[in-house]
């Protein structure tokens, strides 16, 4: 049984995701798992407010697709809810304003919070990785030839749109499981790699600010 608890603040009914049950659960769901305090993984300290996952695992947790668990995680990227780290071995997320949500000095006095998560999601993460990690490896071994971009193309992406970096790495990682999703196109050979990702990006800030502009006014009505 789990131990523990978070607090949830009434002014979460005054977010602009609140009405967005997507993204409203995974959310809660996300400050369930984040470490309470630093602890140590396969060498690395994960910090206070962050936890190690990934995509897949967190989608058969909320019980939501892979897709839809891209669209919340871009979400909650744009508006900064959190950052996101990944790798081929795992995904860091980080709550950006964790403090604020459980504050730190009543939080120490109850050693045990969410315990038996933790144990899931930083010292045993190497048994959540599966066949699907396996499965996408096996894809990349294909033809697929993985876009040619750097952190100077990010950053100018994300002063062009007005976004975070962090958001332009999601968009950059959605283009290459799309792009990894069609190994034998031959009409990705020689793409113009920089341009797609501002489409990817364009187009999901677009609808992003969009969702959210309409969920705050629900709120306010």
């Amino acid at each position: 049984m789990r131990e523990g608890f978070i607090k949830l603040y009434r002014k979460l009914a005054d977010w602009g995701w609140y009405r967005d049950p997507n993204v409203l659960s995974v959310f809660i769901h996300i400050l369930l798992l984040a470490n309470w305090e630093d602890r140590e993984w396969q060498g690395k300290i994960i910090k206070r407010g962050s936890f190690i996952t990934s995509i897949e695992h967190l989608s058969a947790e909320c019980g939501l697709s892979v897709r839809q668990m891209r669209t919340v995680l871009d979400k909650l990227l744009y508006t900064q809810e959190i950052d996101k780290q990944t790798t081929n071995r795992y995904t860091l997320i980080t709550v950006i304003k964790y403090n604020d949500y459980q504050e730190i000095d009543k939080q120490m006095t109850n050693k045990r919070q969410t315990d038996d998560k933790q144990t899931t999601t930083t010292k045993e993460y190497k048994n959540i990785r599966s066949k699907e990690v396996k499965n996408k490896e096996l894809v990349i071994k294909k033809i697929y030839i993985p876009p040619n971009l750097n952190d100077d193309d990010f950053i100018e992406i994300a002063n062009k749109y007005k976004t975070t970096l962090d958001f332009v790495k999601f968009q950059y990682d959605k283009m290459v499981t799309w792009a990894e999703s069609k190994p034998d196109n031959p009409r990705l050979r020689g793409r113009n790699w920089k341009s797609t990702l501002m489409t990817f990006v364009r187009d999901d800030a677009l609808k992003i600010k969009q969702d959210y502009a309409q969920n705050t006014s629900d709120i306010a009505l």
